[in-house]
C-alpha cells in the first residue's frame, strides 16, 4: 500500500537556510492559511525569487562564473535603480536559474514555471475579462508553496 500523506509545509520550511527566504515563504503560508489565495501566490513567487537570488549569491561567493555574472548584473540594476532591467531579470529568473545557474531539475522548472504563470494572472487582473478573474484553488496554491519549498 502506498502512503499518500500530504507534505507538511511547516517541516519543509524548517529546512530553508536563507532567513529572508524563510520569512517570505512563511508570509505566503500565512496568506494561504488565511484564505488570501492570490496573495499567497504572489508571496510564494517573491519567496522563490528571493531564494534564487540568495542561492546565486552563495554560488558566486564560491567563485562560480555564471552566478558571479548574474549577481553583478543584478547588483548593477539595483545600484542604478534600473527598474526596466530589474523587471527583465525577474521575468527571466526561472530560465536563468535553469539554464545558467543550473540549480533546477527539469520537473522543478516546469512546476515553478506554472507558479510564475499563476503569479502573472494574480498580479495583472486587468488583463482578463472581469467574469474570468483568476480564482486559484486552495489545492493549487498549496502545491505552489510545496514546490517552492522543495
Amino acid at each position: 500500500m502506498n502512503n499518500s500523506s500530504l507534505t507538511d509545509v511547516d517541516t519543509l520550511c524548517l529546512n530553508i537556510r536563507d532567513q529572508e527566504s524563510k520569512r517570505l515563504i512563511s508570509e505566503a503560508i500565512a496568506a494561504y492559511r488565511g484564505g488570501a489565495l492570490r496573495s499567497a501566490i504572489m508571496s510564494t513567487w517573491i519567496a522563490l525569487a528571493s531564494g534564487i537570488v540568495a542561492k546565486a549569491r552563495e554560488l558566486a561567493s564560491q567563485g562560480e562564473a555564471a552566478p558571479i555574472a548574474f549577481v553583478q548584473d543584478l547588483d548593477s540594476a539595483i545600484v542604478n535603480s534600473d527598474i526596466g532591467k530589474m523587471q527583465r531579470i525577474e521575468s527571466d529568473l526561472l530560465n536563468t536559474a535553469n539554464e545558467q545557474l543550473q540549480i533546477l531539475a527539469p520537473h522543478e522548472f516546469m512546476a515553478l514555471d506554472r507558479l510564475k504563470y499563476d503569479r502573472n494572472l494574480c498580479a495583472h487582473p486587468a488583463f482578463v475579462v472581469e467574469d474570468e478573474l483568476y480564482q486559484p484553488s486552495p489545492e493549487s496554491v498549496r502545491s505552489h508553496i510545496v514546490h517552492t519549498l522543495q
